[in-house]
This record gives C-alpha cells, sequence and structure tokens, in this order.
C-alpha cells in the first residue's frame, strides 16, 4: 500500500530521541515490524518512524486503516492516542490535553442548526463517545475525568497549546522543557488586548450607532422613491396616503449622521 504523510498529522506526534530512534530501527531489522502502521484514507496517522525505516530498508509492513467521519475525528484519535504513551513527559502530556480540550470545546461550542452540531447530537464527530456520553457535558470536567486531572489543570492546559500552536519554536522549547508552563501563560497575557480609554469606547459608540442610522435613512430614502413612483405610475399623490416626508428632511438627516461620524 502506498501510504502518504499528511505533514498537519505527522507534526502532532512526538519525535523520538536519537537513540529511541536508533533502537526502534535495531528492533525492527531484527524482529520486524511488530506494531502495524495506523493509516486514514492512505495518511499515515500513527506510526511515521516505523514507516520511514521501513522504506529505508525495503522492508513489508503491516496496515491498519482505521475509519473517521472527518479530519476532526482523526485529531481527536491522534491526541487520545499519544497520552495513553507511558513514556510522556509531563510538558507533551499538557500540550495534548490542551489540544484535545479545545478542539472539543470547539465542537461542543458549534452553532445550533449547523452541520457540526448535527454530527456531533448523532455521534459522527467523535466515534469514540459511546450512547451515554452523547449528552452535553462540560469538556474540561470531562477530559478531567478521563485523565485524572483537575478541570483547571485541563483548561490551564488549553491556554498553553493556543500558545505554542502560533509558535513552532516556542513549543520545541517547551516540549525539550526549556520554558516553563508558567512563562507560556505569561506570553499569553501579554498578548491580551490593552483596555481602551473610555473616551475612545464612547468614539467608537457613537461612530457604531451613527452608521446604522444612516444605514436605516438609505433604506428609508429608497423606500420613499419607490412609492412616489409607483403611486405616480398609478396617477395617484402619494402625499395623499403616506406621511409628508420631503427628500430634503431625509438628506439633512444623513449629513448630521455623516457629522456625526467623523468627530
Amino acid at each position: 500500500m502506498d501510504l502518504k504523510i499528511n505533514q498537519k498529522f505527522k507534526d502532532l506526534l512526538d519525535p523520538l530521541s536519537d537513540e529511541e530512534l536508533s533502537q526502534l530501527e535495531e528492533s525492527i531489522l531484527s524482529d520486524g515490524v511488530r506494531e502495524s502502521i495506523k493509516a486514514w484514507n492512505n495518511q499515515i496517522i500513527d506510526g511515521h518512524n516505523r514507516h520511514a525505516i521501513c522504506q529505508k530498508h525495503d522492508l513489508p509492513y503491516p496496515v491498519m486503516n482505521m475509519f473517521f467521519a472527518d479530519e476532526d475525528a482523526v485529531l481527536e484519535w491522534i491526541y487520545t492516542n499519544q497520552l495513553g504513551r507511558r513514556n510522556l513527559s509531563d510538558h507533551q502530556k499538557t500540550l495534548h490535553i490542551g489540544r484535545l480540550y479545545n478542539l472539543r470545546k470547539l465542537k461542543q461550542g458549534a452553532p445550533e442548526g449547523s452541520k457540526n452540531a448535527a454530527k456531533i447530537k448523532e455521534g459522527i464527530l467523535n466515534p469514540l463517545i459511546s450512547d451515554s456520553e452523547k449528552e452535553p457535558e462540560k469538556t474540561a470536567e470531562k477530559i478531567a475525568k478521563e485523565f485524572k486531572v483537575n478541570e483547571s489543570t485541563v483548561k490551564r492546559a488549553g491556554k498553553i497549546a493556543e500558545v505554542l500552536e502560533e509558535n513552532p519554536e516556542l513549543k520545541e522549547r517547551f516540549i525539550n522543557k526549556e520554558i516553563t508552563k508558567k512563562e507560556i501563560l505569561g506570553k499569553m497575557e501579554d498578548k491580551e488586548e490593552i483596555p481602551i480609554p473610555p473616551n475612545e469606547q464612547m468614539t467608537k459608540m457613537v461612530r457604531h450607532h451613527s452608521e446604522r442610522l444612516q444605514k436605516k435613512l438609505q433604506e428609508l430614502s429608497n423606500a420613499v422613491v419607490a412609492a412616489q413612483a409607483s403611486f405616480q405610475a398609478n396617477g395617484l399623490r402619494f402625499s395623499d396616503f403616506a406621511p409628508k416626508i420631503s427628500r430634503l428632511q431625509i438628506r439633512k438627516l444623513e449629513l448630521e449622521a455623516n457629522k456625526i461620524k467623523g468627530e
């Protein structure tokens, strides 16, 4: 089978050290591939190192085809599978829990009526969830139970994962324990938006309402013109059937709205 490398999936997997990679190669050369390579749509989702070694030495390898509804379900399986590894460091565990939390939180919050919301209700997006678990539950609470940590740990992990996914270099340093969780959270706080001074908030609010007013006035103006044309086409006078709204009055209001907006 001609398997493909999806870099997105590969980058999510914890890299082996040179020593671990060497030991794996020696094991495969002496005993063959003991654990099958997992694939979805001909894309490797687990076993990139085993696959590379077999390709290098032209060795056969077993493949297990996995079935998932979509890529999100694949990502959830990858995170969960990585969290099941015994040699996972505390930092690696934090990153995977954070990724899992952010993914599930996004799916849990899918707008009612959306495609994702429908899939979630049917249990399609997460084939690992049993029928008894399809009822809404707090994402952090559920993950905390699964991996025997507390909810605050899960939520902090989510924040850490957000920062690290935006900065590959920082992520590598974190995995190598060159930077602490506290330092990562500190970097996130530095990115928080600076509060807008009250006077600027007021200006923004006034401009916002001015824009809404201008839009409504334009709609009203267009409606008046259309109504006048319709009445004239039927030989009737618009003023006999509607309040006397002049184009001049509407234009005056539009000018006032523009003036407020420009202040």
